[in-house]
């Protein structure tokens, strides 16, 4: 009877020990999961705000070209005004 008691307990604390280790796993396997999901997210983010960022760029190009060409006209003016 002793024997099979201490088998009946070996098991159970094997299989114990099992879906302890299965249920680490799966939280492990819940966690990269996630992490992943927010690596994904935040990739996401940094794209759109690169794009952002480009197209700010982009603007203030073109803002400064075109201040720079009034600047050259009113400059033409001044001069035409100045030397005629």
């Amino acid at each position: 009877m002793d024997l099979i008691n201490d088998y009946s307990r070996s098991a159970s604390a094997e299989e114990s020990r099992r879906v302890q280790l299965e249920t680490r796993l799966l939280a492990v396997g819940n966690y990269i999961a996630r992490l992943k999901q927010e690596i994904a997210n935040r990739q996401k983010a940094l794209e759109e705000g690169a794009a952002v960022l480009e197209a700010i760029l982009i603007k203030h190009q073109q803002d400064v070209c075109t201040i720079f060409v009034d600047y050259l006209n009113f400059k033409l003016l001044i001069d035409f005004l100045v030397f005629s």
